[in-house]
């Protein structure tokens, strides 16, 4: 499973018409942390995901990108390979 977080970070934090630097002093990380996190080099810590997600107004699931159908599938996919 891709992990697409930092991609849902971008498109949260333009839709409220936010710089990385404001986002990162609301968050009290540095504006390279926000960087690295929507170029995909890196990721939040586990301890911001709450916050981020009550930040942006949206679901841990939705922050994260999960998507239960698709999820199942993957699982049904590789259950059926192993039958």
């Amino acid at each position: 499973m891709d992990l697409l977080i930092g991609e849902r970070i971008k498109k949260y934090r333009k839709n409220k018409e936010m710089t990385q630097d404001a986002l990162a002093q609301a968050l009290t990380v540095s504006p390279q942390s926000i960087s690295k996190w929507e170029c995909g080099d890196g990721y939040p810590d586990i301890t911001l995901l709450q916050p981020l997600a009550y930040f942006f107004g949206v679901t841990l699931d939705e922050l994260m990108g999960y998507n239960q159908e698709k999820i199942q599938a993957e699982i049904d996919e590789i259950i059926a390979l192993y039958r």
